[in-house]
């Protein structure tokens, strides 16, 4: 799912992106619940079958790519890509 701010999705222009931007991947099948983890998580449906969930986000990410590429012309360099949540 593309993110964007009510400000970014009322302008045509682009998004102040001169630093580049960050990629956060949630994953939300936790084997149990951190006490400091205030992530949308589930922990009573821990996963060990990621390949469906892989596929739909590397669709969603294409999708979103196709969207920016689109609205805004070619993106920086992606400066950081986290992983969490699971």
């Amino acid at each position: 799912m593309v993110a964007l701010s009510a400000k970014d999705q009322s302008s045509p222009q682009s998004p102040n992106l001169t630093n580049g931007f960050g990629l956060y991947f949630h994953i939300p099948f936790c084997v149990h619940k951190c006490s400091y983890c205030d992530f949308y998580s589930f922990t009573q449906y821990a996963r060990t079958d990621f390949e469906p969930l892989i596929e739909r986000m590397q669709c969603e990410l294409d999708q979103a790519y196709e969207y920016c590429t689109a609205r805004w012309g070619a993106l920086p360099p992606v400066g950081s890509i986290f992983v969490g949540g699971g």
